[in-house]
């Protein structure tokens, strides 16, 4: 059976080495980009089965990219689940929707909160 593939942008470095590690280690096929000039690049090398987005990011923020990358017919059916620390639903919600995001995860998150939201949505495609 095909490792799934996941796609993860988020611009703290750590953070990203982490989750990659532990998706790695669950069976998934990760790649993982700091959200800046080559993420386009990247994703369309990729050919992700779901998108994971920090909201919060330095050069452009996940809304933006969410939005840009569901300009790409390739990605337009693509699931993209956002992850932040920093905004809450309430803030949020319309703007999810409006830019194409499933939904959020809200750091910090554990491992078994991130395989279920992942297996959701993998699921659905």
């Amino acid at each position: 059976m095909r490792k799934k593939k996941i796609f993860v942008i988020d611009d703290d470095t750590i953070f990203l080495e982490e989750l990659e590690s532990t998706l790695d280690s669950n069976g998934y096929e990760p790649t993982v980009c700091n959200g800046g000039s080559e993420t386009q690049v990247l994703l369309n090398k990729s050919k992700p089965d779901l998108i994971l987005i920090d909201l919060k990011m330095e050069q452009m923020s996940g809304f933006q990219l969410a939005k840009e990358i569901r300009r790409s017919p390739d990605f337009k059916f693509t699931p993209i689940v956002a992850m932040t620390g920093h905004f809450k639903a309430a803030e949020h919600g319309l703007l999810m929707r409006i830019c194409g995001i499933k939904t959020c995860l809200y750091k910090p998150f554990s491992p078994a909160r991130l395989f279920a939201c992942l297996e959701t949505y993998l699921n659905k495609k």
